[in-house]
């Protein structure tokens, strides 16, 4: 059998035609993987920034619920009455309107000299069975059991005279509530970033750094100086920090601040929330340095309100 002739060669314009529309067809697919790599990007990078944001709101939320529990712990008649009946009579106003600033530091040294240190404000806490380490976990099931243990932790302290950074500050958040003040418990809040971070770059320290886990003091308002002040009872030296809120953009009004946390760390921390026996609320434009700074790494402004009315109302 004759062998198969080849077929003839195509004329050039004719190949130029073929080799032009297969470029066209490789460009064609090579676009539309381009275009497929995008959508993926694009719906990885919204999955990933929904996700962060559901895990910022989520430990918000936490924090909200733990700074509510530890104020009510302030708010047992038992222990206020306690505390009140050791006060020496010269610190106990006739009203609640006589405290005067002078006074408010006076109290806080008295708790200071009162209750020796159980851990040293430089170190680290442990986590314990029961009392104020353990309020920060558990159910909402076991809510009611771990006040109860951190009331009672709190009795023991003060019937010992020997309490933690964090015993101390709620005590005298509720020897003032006792007297009649209004006192906040105040938490400086760093939830996880609401942007995921880039590959090889670290977040600030943790909230979980630091002799209270989170940076916190208390904030009393004093009816005859019409002013709101902060007092920190866990200071490296003895006297107690204490600012005065009633002048703002001042050095002085960012020192407890800045005592309890500072560089990178300081810089974005974005929620200021004050606890008391009505509920929370936010108090950020009283400690930020830059309040715009916060508010662009917070969450939605509409749900964070209404988290805090739910807080309040709950």
């Amino acid at each position: 059998m004759p062998p198969v002739a080849p077929p003839p060669a195509l004329p050039p314009p004719v190949q130029e035609q073929a080799r032009k529309a297969d470029e066209r067809e490789q460009a064609r697919m090579a676009d539309a993987a381009k275009r497929m790599a995008r959508e993926l990007k694009r719906y990885s990078s919204i999955q990933l920034r929904a996700a962060s944001e559901q895990i910022h709101r989520a430990a918000l939320q936490c924090w909200l619920g733990h700074g509510a529990s530890l104020s009510a712990h302030a708010d047992a008649p038992q222990l206020q009455g306690a505390l009140i009946s050791l006060l020496p009579a010269d610190l106990i106003p006739a009203e609640p309107s006589d405290l005067s600033r002078a006074a408010l530091l006076r109290l806080a040294d008295w708790l200071l000299e009162h209750l020796a240190s159980a851990m040293p404000a430089s170190a680290t806490p442990r986590r314990r069975r029961g009392g104020a380490a353990r309020a920060a976990g558990g159910s909402a099931g076991g809510a009611a059991s771990n006040a109860a243990a951190s009331a009672r932790s709190l009795e023991d302290a003060l019937a010992s005279r020997s309490a933690s950074p964090l015993q101390r500050l709620l005590l005298l958040l509720c020897v003032l509530r006792g007297l009649g003040l209004r006192a906040r418990l105040v938490l400086c809040l760093q939830p996880p970033p609401l942007r995921p971070l880039a590959a090889g770059k670290e977040s600030a320290a943790p909230p979980g750094s630091g002799p209270l886990h989170v940076p916190m003091w208390i904030e009393a308002h004093l009816p005859a100086e019409r002013s709101w002040l902060a007092v920190d009872p866990t200071p490296p030296q003895r006297g107690g920090f204490l600012a005065n809120f009633a002048a703002t953009a001042t050095a002085e009004v960012h020192r407890v601040v800045q005592a309890r946390c500072s560089g990178r760390a300081l810089a974005s921390r974005c929620y200021f929330v004050g606890f008391d026996d009505t509920g929370c609320a936010d108090v950020t434009v009283r400690y930020a340095a830059d309040v715009s700074a916060c508010e662009a790494a917070r969450t939605s402004p509409d749900w964070w309100g209404t988290t805090l009315a739910a807080c309040t109302a709950a």
